[in-house]
């Protein structure tokens, strides 16, 4: 039988992991929407020089790559130690489980 702690940690894992997802997705809006916005066979302009010598390009959104925020950060861990301990906890139970049906058998 699954123990409460493996079920635990089980849902901790999926629920850090989900909410990551989630605001991953919400951290790329801007450039959903900018794709969205403009046509998907549209080409960017070229850089362009300017008299004073420094050079002109694109930007859009999606060029910006953000730092992960300290939540974000507490989350993947969380949701890693969380997915060790859920697997660490399950083998326990298995093992915890065969050798009651050994002695079962034995009996």
């Amino acid at each position: 039988m699954i123990s409460r702690r493996t079920i635990i940690f089980l849902l901790l894992a999926v629920a850090c992991f989900g909410i990551l997802t989630y605001r991953g997705w919400e951290q790329q809006r801007p450039c959903r929407e900018w794709q969205h916005s403009h046509a998907q066979g549209q080409v960017e302009p070229p850089p362009v020089q300017q008299p004073d010598g420094s050079i002109e390009v694109p930007f859009n959104p999606c060029y910006i790559w953000s730092e992960m925020p300290l939540i974000d950060k507490a989350l993947a861990l969380s949701g890693l130690a969380a997915s060790v301990a859920f697997i660490i906890s399950l083998l326990q139970d298995l093992a915890r489980w065969l050798r009651k049906r050994r002695a079962l058998r034995r009996a």
